[in-house]
């Protein structure tokens, strides 16, 4: 068996990622044009307090992801260990 066979018993993608919702999608959208208005002149003071706000939910929406994502790998680790030590060995000397 080789580790890139397909294989049923390897996960395929992390289960229960965030949900790319079309409410997160609009949010960070925002935050990019606010990103982009700083670079290009500047922003008023409750455009900085909105962004702010924004890349706070950005930042929960990474860390969020990068735990699943980190629970996601060590389960894959666990299952390629499960398939190495139930692979034949062979005995070349």
């Amino acid at each position: 068996m080789h580790l890139f066979d397909s294989d049923s018993r390897l996960p395929r993608r992390p289960r229960g990622a965030p949900a790319r919702s079309h409410a997160w999608r609009v949010a960070n959208q925002r935050r990019l044009e606010l990103i982009r208005k700083r670079s290009d002149g500047g922003l008023a003071e409750a455009e900085e307090e909105e962004l702010r706000g924004l890349q706070e939910l950005a930042d929960r929406q990474v860390e969020e992801l990068d735990s699943r994502m980190l629970e996601h790998l060590a389960k894959m680790e666990a299952t390629v260990r499960q398939v190495i030590d139930h692979e034949p060995r062979s005995n070349d000397q």
